[in-house]
This record gives structure tokens, C-alpha cells and sequence, in this order.
């Protein structure tokens, strides 16, 4: 073979049993006699070796706007030629032993697989994972809401990403202790809690914030001063005064002996000139969207 007498072969027909990839090359045979010898024509075996792969194509993670590239190492003969899959689907163009991905987004997640062919075969390599990771994007606000003072709120976000991020909820800008899921709740609320609303999203790729919720906390009326019961001379000016809290902005309507007082929507009323028929009883009822309350009825006795 290529010029080197095979060991044992000396009958007119060479057979090769197994035939190996080392068994390529050129034959050829010599005829002798006592005259002389004769050689023939070389003869060529090529022998076709069908694909082996000997490096596997790796699993890898990659940012969103990367490049990710696989590579498979195979022998044959013929040479090879390769392609590629993803999720079992044939990659157009994607037809050398390294496939190039430029800028992966999310879509292109994904198993990938490469077949390699020749005369003598075909073989598939193992499965390698494409895992892209992306930055936060919120797909759910929190809204804004309006409770009253001592009821539960809960405030919900949903954000997509990957690795899947970790929440962080603020109000007003100041983190919230605990605040660390998709869902925040707040027990028994009250006026301090009212404000802006926002949610964090992180995780390795990059942090997104969520759109502002506004909380409206109201505060039914309280009354911290009572009006105050009164004795006076016929003639003169006299002046109730209640004192009052809650959220919005409260109003007021004044009643005299249970009948509601004409203009008399202040937190104080002031009657000019009384005389013995203002005798009675005053009271007010102070109002906001939360609710009301009426005082304590202040007596006024006019001497």
C-alpha cells in the first residue's frame, strides 16, 4: 500500500477485512516469475468514515444585546457539513461547524442542536441551552386608590425579567421595611400613609420603576374642642368655636335647637345682639367624605 509490501499478502486477491480509516491509500501488485515481474496499475481505496463529534456544543447565559456563539468539533471523511437547530427547528443559513447569534433578545431562549452529515452518516450532538437574561419591565401598574383612615390597602405589580427580579416598594421616595414582593399591604392605614406609590424592579441585568400610585387616606371629622356653653347679658355678641380634624377638607353646618342655621357653615358662629329668644341649644355637624360627627350641644342663656 502507497509503495510498502503488505505482510503476507502474496495471493492474486487482497482482501482487507474491517477496513479501517488507516486503510486509505493506494494499492497496487507485482506478478513475478523466474523471467521477471510485472507491476500493475495502482488501485486507490478511499474509505469513507462516517461523523463523530468530539467536542459537544455548551449551554451558556448571555445578556439581552449580546452575542452568543456554539461551536461542535467533528471528525469524518468526507469532511462534515453541519446544521443547526433550534427547538428542533432547522436555522436557516446556519450551515458551519460554529453558529453566531448577534444581538439575542428573549425570543431567541432556546435548545440548540447540530447535525452533522457525510456519505457514511449522520449524527446529532447534544442538546446546548441558549438562557437569555433580561432587564425589568413592569406589565402591571399599581393604581391609585382612596380608603379611609383604619381599612387595609393593597397595592399589586407584576414585572417580567430574567432572572426574575426582586421588588422593592417606596412611598414618597422612602423604601417601605418589608416591602419586597409584587404585593404590598398596608393594615390599618392611616393619614401618614397617604402619598405616592412605586415599585422597583431589579435583578441582574438592570432595574425598572414602576408607574406612581396615588393613596388617598380619608380621615372621617373628630372633634378635639367641644363648643362651650355660654351666659349673657341681652345685647351682646357671642361667639361658638369648634375645633375639628380629618381629612379632606371638613365642612360645617351649625344648628339651633335641631334646626340647621342659615349661612352658618364655619367653624365658628358668631350671633350679633342676642336676645332672650337665641336661648337653646347650639351644635354643629362637621362633614367630610369620610363621614360626620356632631358636638355636644353648648347652652345659651341670655340675662
Amino acid at each position: 500500500m502507497d509503495g510498502t509490501a503488505i505482510s503476507g499478502k502474496t495471493k492474486a486477491t487482497l482482501t482487507l477485512n474491517n477496513v479501517k480509516a488507516s486503510d486509505d491509500g493506494t494499492y497496487s501488485v507485482i506478478v513475478t516469475n523466474g523471467v521477471g515481474s510485472a507491476t500493475s496499475d495502482p488501485a486507490t481505496l478511499a474509505v469513507d468514515v462516517g461523523p463523530a463529534i468530539t467536542t459537544q456544543p455548551k449551554s451558556q447565559t448571555v445578556d439581552q444585546g449580546d452575542d452568543a456563539t456554539f461551536t461542535v468539533v467533528a471528525t469524518g471523511t468526507p469532511a462534515p457539513a453541519y446544521q443547526w437547530y433550534v427547538g428542533g427547528v432547522q436555522i436557516s443559513g446556519a450551515t458551519s461547524a460554529s453558529l453566531t447569534l448577534s444581538n439575542v433578545q428573549a425570543g431567541a431562549a432556546g435548545s440548540y442542536t447540530v447535525t452533522v452529515t457525510n456519505v457514511a452518516g449522520s449524527i446529532t450532538s447534544k442538546a446546548a441551552t441558549l438562557t437569555v437574561d433580561t432587564p425589568p419591565v413592569f406589565t402591571t401598574q399599581p393604581q391609585s386608590q382612596t380608603v379611609v383612615a383604619g381599612t387595609d390597602v393593597t397595592f399589586t405589580a407584576a414585572a417580567t425579567g430574567l432572572p426574575a427580579p426582586t421588588f422593592q416598594w417606596f412611598l414618597n421616595g422612602a423604601s417601605i421595611s418589608g416591602g419586597k414582593t409584587g404585593t404590598l399591604t398596608i393594615n390599618n392605614v392611616k393619614a401618614a400613609g397617604a402619598g405616592l406609590y412605586t415599585a422597583v424592579a431589579t435583578n441582574i441585568d438592570g432595574t425598572a420603576t414602576s408607574g406612581a400610585a396615588t393613596l388617598t387616606v380619608i380621615v372621617p371629622p373628630a372633634i378635639t374642642t367641644q363648643p362651650k356653653s355660654q351666659t349673657v347679658k341681652a345685647g351682646v355678641n357671642v361667639t361658638f368655636t369648634v375645633v375639628a380634624t380629618g381629612t379632606p377638607t371638613l365642612a360645617y353646618q351649625w344648628t339651633f335647637d335641631g334646626t340647621p342655621i342659615s349661612g352658618a357653615t364655619a367653624s365658628t358662629l358668631t350671633l350679633i345682639g342676642v336676645q332672650s329668644a337665641a336661648e337653646g341649644d347650639y351644635s354643629v355637624t362637621v362633614t367630610n367624605n369620610g363621614g360626620d360627627v356632631t358636638s355636644k350641644a353648648a347652652v345659651l342663656n341670655v340675662k
